[in-house]
């Protein structure tokens, strides 16, 4: 996957769109709230309705290694849902 956003906030939001996208196309497979927060948990993050981000932030991560973990985190997603779907 190319990817060329170098903020955040546009990070933040492709990753919103790519995520709505995956969850219309796959409706019947997409994961629950709970899945996708077990995913941010796993990882070692708070669940909260603004996103890991701002804790990211807060330790005063580079902006370079807040989109990596944030397309880490719809990575690890991903390979949650394919071995749902594998499952079923």
């Amino acid at each position: 996957m190319f990817y060329a956003y170098e903020t955040v906030e546009h990070t933040v939001a492709y990753l919103w769109g790519f995520q709505r996208a995956v969850d219309l196309l796959l409706a019947p497979l997409s994961l629950a709230r709970e899945e996708k927060a077990a995913v941010l948990r796993a990882r070692g993050w708070k669940v909260t309705s603004v996103g890991p981000q701002h804790f990211m932030l807060d330790r005063g991560w580079s902006s370079e290694a807040i989109i990596d973990e944030l397309i880490c985190i719809e990575i690890d997603k991903i390979g949650l849902l394919l071995e749902k779907v594998g499952a079923e």
